[in-house]
């Protein structure tokens, strides 16, 4: 019998891969050119074709050049990154929001209207704003541990989950399991009764 359960949504061992780099370790230019590639391999038909963690990554790796753009540059360097040449109305509205949630989870900061790289890294995070993402990405069920970061990392647009991502999060899990907010049962995790049933905002969400 499993511990406590397969954690909703979760991959299993064998179809991970734990690379020990992070995201922000990798030039912007091989994210941004496999998230363009992998576009076209998949031959995909719609923007609602990519997954949101992808576009998170993605988003990352595009402004990982520094490059200060204004929202219409954005959203077109973003299309042509996912490997997309047109531009309609409809590319347009799911990359306004995109834009908007990597800005919520601190992926990206707007300054004079022009829009630009907020934390390059994992240690740029608060421990709490990590620990917020993790419960954002909970749910009810119960998460390996692994997994987990795993999923929160990717969420914050970096691809890989390399010692520092491991630590920094492994911190805030150990600081929410003190608050009460995490429960643990082995390398298994839950969010606390009282956290799922409270409120407040989730870094996570989606404009």
């Amino acid at each position: 019998m499993a511990p406590p359960g397969q954690p909703d949504g979760a991959e299993t061992q064998d179809q991970q891969q734990v690379v020990g780099t992070e995201a922000s370790d990798v030039e912007s230019s091989e994210v941004v050119d496999a998230a363009g590639q992998s576009a076209e391999t998949n031959n995909r038909l719609s923007i609602e074709d990519t997954s949101r963690e992808e576009v998170m990554a993605v988003i990352r790796g595009l402004f990982s050049d520094g490059i200060a753009r204004d929202r219409e540059t954005s959203i077109r360097d973003l299309a042509r990154a996912l490997g997309f040449q047109r531009t309609g109305s409809r590319i347009q509205e799911i990359i306004h929001g995109d834009l908007k949630a990597a800005a919520h989870r601190r992926i990206l900061r707007s300054e004079r209207g022009l829009l630009l790289l907020d934390c390059r890294s994992v240690h740029d995070y608060d421990r709490e704003f990590l620990k917020k993402t993790l419960l954002s990405i909970m749910g009810k069920g119960w998460w390996d541990q692994t997994e987990a970061i795993r999923a929160a990392a990717r969420s914050l647009g970096f691809l890989r989950t390399g010692s520092s991502i491991q630590q920094a999060f492994k911190s805030a899990i150990n600081g929410a399991i003190r608050s009460g907010a995490i429960e643990r049962n082995g390398s298994y995790l839950r969010k606390a009764e009282r956290s799922v049933a409270g409120r407040g905002t989730s870094p996570l969400r989606r404009h």
